[in-house]
């Protein structure tokens, strides 16, 4: 401010702070909508891999009640062991039976479709707290013999 008269400088531009302003609030609103859908990825994340062990101990009780052997589709484990075969939270529908995989003492199956990928801007792509969801086309999965792999 100019002392003697009391005004700003003619160089000093409100048309700036004014654009820099509406920048930034578009920024933080984006910052924030950008933040709600990685913590809603990561719910869902968190409820596929809860899916995969409500199958897993489901297939151990099958296993129990037929010799040790794995069932021959996860579609044999209705009604029996699962009212129903629980739905991928990112997908909204059954992605386990697609890769279901069955040997004579072994199974695996996992989320199929890649559902769990998130964009990371570059920006923080390194930071400690966003990597847990880089995750592999089809992640999470399940082994019958190693449990849920992230």
């Amino acid at each position: 401010m100019n002392q003697e008269s009391g005004r700003l400088p003619e160089k000093f531009n409100y048309r700036m702070i004014i654009a820099v302003s509406i920048v930034f609030l578009i920024a933080c609103s984006a910052a924030g909508y950008w933040y709600s859908y990685y913590q809603q990825s990561r719910r869902h994340y968190r409820e596929c891999k809860a899916n995969l062990e409500i199958i897993g101990i489901a297939i151990y009780k099958y296993a129990d009640d037929h010799n040790g052997k794995c069932p021959f589709s996860l579609e044999d484990l209705v009604p029996d062991y699962l009212p129903a075969i629980p739905c991928c939270p990112a997908a909204g529908k059954n992605t386990y039976s697609r890769l279901y995989r069955k040997s004579d003492v072994n199974c695996s199956f996992c989320c199929a479709g890649g559902h769990h990928k998130v964009y990371i801007p570059p920006f923080i792509r390194g930071m400690e707290v966003f990597r847990h969801n880089d995750a592999p086309e089809n992640r999470p999965g399940y082994t019958a013999s190693g449990g849920v792999i992230p």
